[in-house]
C-alpha cells in the first residue's frame, strides 16, 4: 500500500491516525483500467480487486466512474470515493484528501457486503431487485454516508449489527422491498446516529428498525 505524505518542517512524515498509531496505507481504484497494482500510477480497475488484499486500517480509494462487480469490504477498511470530501485525522490534524469532493458518485452495478469496523462513502449503486444493495451481518460497528441506492431488493439491510452504526445522508430511490431496514434488536449499541437518510420508492417499508 501507498502511504500519504504530510511535509513538517522540511521533513516528509507519514500521516497516521491519532488513535491508533497506524500510518494510513491506500489502495487505488481508477474504473475501466486494467493491470493495475493499486498504486496511485497504476490503480485498479475494480473495488474487488482491492479488496481482496486489503488490510485493517487501508483505504481504499475510488476515482469516479463505473464498477461492474460487487465487492465484500474486509473488517476495518474503508472505501471512499473522491465524489465526497473526505478529512483524514491525522498526528498533526485533520487532512483533505487529494481529488476528494467532486461531488461525481462511483457507480457500481452490483451489491456491497459490509464487514466488521468499515464505512462506505460516495457510490451509487445499481443492485437490481434480486439483491439487496448493501448489506451486513452479524457485524460490530458501520459507516455508511453520501450513497445512492438506484435499484435493489432492500436498499440497506444491516441484520444483527451492534457497536457504532452511523448512516447519514444515504438515498434510496427504488427497493422492490425495504427501503432501510436495520435489526438490532439484543444487541449491545454505543451510539446509532441516523442522520437525513431518504427512501422515495419502497414496496415495503421505508425505514424499519
Amino acid at each position: 500500500t501507498m502511504p500519504i505524505w504530510i511535509l513538517r518542517d522540511n521533513q516528509a512524515l507519514a500521516a497516521q491516525n491519532p488513535i491508533t498509531g497506524q500510518v494510513y496505507g491506500f489502495r487505488h481504484v481508477a474504473p475501466a483500467t486494467s493491470g493495475g497494482n493499486g498504486t496511485f500510477a497504476a490503480p485498479y480497475g475494480e473495488v474487488s480487486d482491492a479488496t481482496a488484499v486489503a488490510q485493517a486500517g487501508e483505504i481504499i480509494y475510488v476515482q469516479p466512474g463505473n464498477l461492474t462487480a460487487g465487492f465484500t469490504i474486509p473488517d476495518g477498511v474503508q472505501v471512499l470515493s473522491t465524489a465526497v470530501q473526505h478529512a483524514l485525522p491525522t498526528q498533526f490534524g485533520p487532512l483533505v484528501l487529494p481529488a476528494s469532493g467532486s461531488g461525481l458518485l462511483t457507480v457500481l452495478a452490483g451489491s456491497v457486503t459490509l464487514g466488521s469496523d468499515t464505512r462506505l462513502s460516495g457510490f451509487a449503486i445499481d443492485a437490481g431487485p434480486q439483491q439487496d444493495g448493501i448489506q451486513g451481518n452479524a457485524i460490530a460497528g458501520v459507516w455508511l454516508d453520501q450513497n445512492q441506492i438506484l435499484t435493489a431488493r432492500n436498499g440497506i439491510l444491516l441484520n444483527q449489527v451492534s457497536g457504532d452504526v452511523h448512516m447519514a445522508h444515504n438515498q434510496v430511490q427504488t427497493a422492490a422491498e425495504n427501503g432501510i431496514l436495520l435489526n438490532l434488536a439484543g444487541l449491545t449499541l454505543n451510539t446509532v446516529d441516523l442522520v437525513d437518510n431518504q427512501v422515495s420508492n419502497a414496496s415495503g417499508n421505508g425505514v424499519l428498525v
